[in-house]
């Protein structure tokens, strides 16, 4: 991939952001012009960078230019990355947790951004939006009630707002069953991340509970006690660190030599 992986997610996160904010009349912006610009720049140069870049099949790199093309048009790149950053990033329960409630955001995001435009199908006249008097309350209260709505459909609320017609009430439950699988299946992972962070953490504040008592009974000095507690602190993260980078991969066993050297 001719960009990094950080690039790719920055404009990618910015398009999924923004796409789905055109169902709203949204004011004229030299910030939104500059940024639907930049994302267009970002990938139409992605685009011939692409075709230019090796690939690899079958474990073997291929740099034929008529085969990375043709491999290159088959895929969906964009979404690829997005996928492969969004994974490749979760590198502690931090940070996975973290990347989970942002994919959750971006989905209420664009099921309320849809929730709006679907209030439009048929006209002003028979949506959700002027039946409820949203309409003509501007724009940000209108996505604000959307988002409510969206978020409303995972079970942890409640909204006044129904759907009106026919495309609203197939999309209320075709948004209903996504709700049902996403949330079950995030809160699933999150609490087996969860989980996992706790017990390291209830057994690393064992091991520092024991050092202090162990610090006291002997009566080190404050000063020297801080020390050597910061001291160990520090090896042990680093040592945690590096196990979980010389870890046993057993799919590494496969590898050919010259891909091991």
């Amino acid at each position: 991939m001719p960009y990094s992986l950080c690039e790719c997610h920055v404009a990618a996160s910015e398009d999924i952001v923004l796409i789905p904010l055109q169902f709203f009349d949204l004011p004229e912006s030299e910030f939104l012009d500059f940024l639907s610009w930049s994302t267009i720049a970002f990938w139409s140069i992605d685009i011939v960078m692409s075709f230019c870049t090796g690939t690899y099949s079958k474990g073997v790199l291929v740099m034929d230019a008529l085969v990375v093309a043709r491999k290159y048009v088959r895929t969906w790149f964009p979404v690829d990355i997005m996928l492969e950053a969004m994974q490749g990033w979760a590198v502690n329960v931090q940070y996975s947790l973290a990347m989970n409630i942002i994919r959750l955001l971006l989905l209420n995001h664009m099921v309320a951004c849809a929730w709006w435009g679907f209030s439009h199908i048929g006209g002003h006249a028979e949506g959700w939006s002027t039946r409820y008097g949203v309409e003509y309350q501007g724009t940000l209260y209108g996505y604000a009630s959307s988002l409510h709505w969206a978020i409303a459909q995972l079970g942890v609320g409640s909204t006044e707002i129904e759907a009106t017609n026919a495309p609203e009430r197939i999309f209320s439950i075709f948004v209903a069953l996504l709700s049902l699988i996403t949330f079950s299946t995030m809160v699933s992972s999150m609490t087996s991340m969860m989980t996992s962070y706790y017990r390291s953490k209830e057994e690393e504040t064992r091991l520092f509970s024991q050092l202090q008592r162990y610090l006291l009974h002997n009566s080190i000095s404050t000063d020297l006690c801080q020390r050597i507690t910061k001291f160990l602190q520090h090896a042990y993260m680093a040592q945690h660190q590096a196990s979980s980078q010389d870890m046993h991969v057993p799919l590494l066993e496969m590898l050919s030599r010259p891909l091991m050297c």
